[in-house]
């Protein structure tokens, strides 16, 4: 397929039927649908740009409506409830941004969670997962899908305060996992590193990092790729639809066939429906779930789409993903994202990928950089303050720090020693073990 037209074509039957499907099954798209249903059902045929004019779903639909509005199977069928984070609001409380999910949903989901071209995992091996396993999808899909192969799921959650970032290496030194599942290994590998002198990437076991959660640029992952010398997957995932992007072969995260993807961009025309690319935000169509499926979802993402032939084994689109557009740095007519700044730092041998951002504006920025006290960082600040000027024209003060200090909690992992605390906190036992107690 040479573009977005084209893409459309190729699903527009399925899409035709998901419609029908949707409108006729879903109390929610019942009373959004009905004018388009009777369209399709009377026998007119849909093309791209009838499509573009249906109604978008967003989330603040799904908060209107949660949490059955939008359900489509029985009750009787639902065998999972996933919720986002809440960090497009930054609610404590619930998102109300969920899904239900029957369990072909779920099967369909472990399906996508595992990639083709993983074969040097056998049952017996050990996969330690570092995700969070409540509310959300991932840890929990990643963890079901692993066990049904035989492959043994090590769960660390997290945001539990069992599963310490050392612990995550603890184990997967002593099992001698051969694969990882999680966010940012760049932030788990700079923390053992801090703490143990140790490096993750060198462990001689790990064959597989998968991570799912957090954007990371093409750069990032090649760095990744290069530096731990593991086979990296990235996927692309929410918990209202579960695995959306999958890793190929060859590094690049496609579309799984389960979905269809626009791009939404108040800039784009007619003429850019046949360019190459498209950037913007992401809206997601779920082709095949049963639980709450959704019909032209805004994610909230930043991305781009890619339809030129990527030469491995699949044929959907690629894509990449930016991060959130909540978190877009408008330059003139440009726009910066998260990416855009990880790129910044790749490949640098005494600067830590993992920094701070602080936005004023749109006249000033904030680097905080974890950064070792040598000659030789010094000259890599040389080297980011060039890409600086390549990268914007928005002046950005570099501050710089000794490692563990930007993220001193993080670091020290404090959440973990205090959560620790916690549970003994009413009983301090200062006997000196006076006491054998025997059953």
């Amino acid at each position: 397929m040479k573009n977005m037209i084209d893409y459309f074509e190729t699903q527009r039957e399925v899409l035709s039927s998901r419609i029908v499907d949707l409108g006729n099954g879903s109390a929610f798209y019942k009373r959004l649908l009905r004018r388009t249903v009777k369209k399709i059902e009377s026998g007119e045929q849909i093309d791209f740009a009838f499509y573009n004019e249906i109604p978008r779903t967003t989330k603040d639909d799904l908060k209107r409506n949660h949490p059955f509005g939008l359900l489509k199977a029985d009750k009787s069928e639902i065998r999972g409830y996933f919720e986002s984070s809440g960090t497009t609001d930054e609610s404590i409380g619930s998102s109300k941004t969920s899904s239900l999910r029957t369990g072909k949903d779920l099967e369909r989901d472990y399906i996508r969670r595992i990639p083709e071209w993983m074969t040097g995992v056998e049952k017996g091996d050990f996969a330690v997962i570092h995700l969070p396993y409540a509310l959300t999808s991932s840890g929990v899909a990643f963890h079901d899908a692993l066990s049904k192969l035989g492959i043994v799921p090590v769960a660390l959650d997290q945001g539990h305060s069992f599963s310490s970032y050392t612990r995550v290496y603890d184990l997967l030194k002593t099992l001698e996992a051969k694969v990882l599942v999680c966010s940012n290994p760049l932030l788990l590998r700079d923390i053992i590193l801090y703490e143990q002198k140790e490096d993750l990437f060198k462990l001689p076991s790990l064959q597989y990092i998968l991570m799912v959660g957090t954007a990371f640029s093409e750069k990032s992952r090649k760095l990744i790729e290069e530096r731990s010398g593991k086979k990296v997957g990235l996927f692309y995932g929410m918990s209202e639809f579960g695995a959306i992007g999958v890793p190929c072969s060859k590094g690049h995260v496609h579309i799984h066939p389960d979905f269809f993807i626009e791009i939404l961009n108040p800039n784009n025309t007619e003429e850019h429906y046949s360019q190459s690319s498209l950037g913007g935000e992401m809206v997601l169509t779920d082709l095949k779930s049963e639980g709450t499926p959704f019909l032209k979802y805004r994610t909230g993402d930043a991305g781009r789409i890619y339809f030129e032939e990527c030469g491995c084994e699949m044929s959907t689109p690629r894509i990449e993903v930016f991060g959130r557009l909540k978190d877009v740095i408008k330059d003139n007519d440009r726009l910066l994202f998260p990416t855009d700044f990880q790129d910044l730092l790749a490949g640098l041998e005494y600067t830590s990928p993992i920094h701070k951002l602080v936005a004023k504006g749109e006249e000033e920025i904030l680097l905080e950089l974890h950064i070792q006290q040598s000659t030789e960082s010094k000259e890599e600040l040389d080297i980011i303050e060039d890409r600086i000027k390549s990268l914007t024209n928005i002046p950005i003060s570099i501050i710089t720090y000794k490692f563990g200090e930007l993220f001193e909690d993080i670091y020290n992992q404090g959440f973990y020693r205090t959560t620790q605390k916690v549970k003994t906190m009413s009983f301090h036992d200062e006997r000196k073990g006076e006491w054998i107690i025997t059953y």
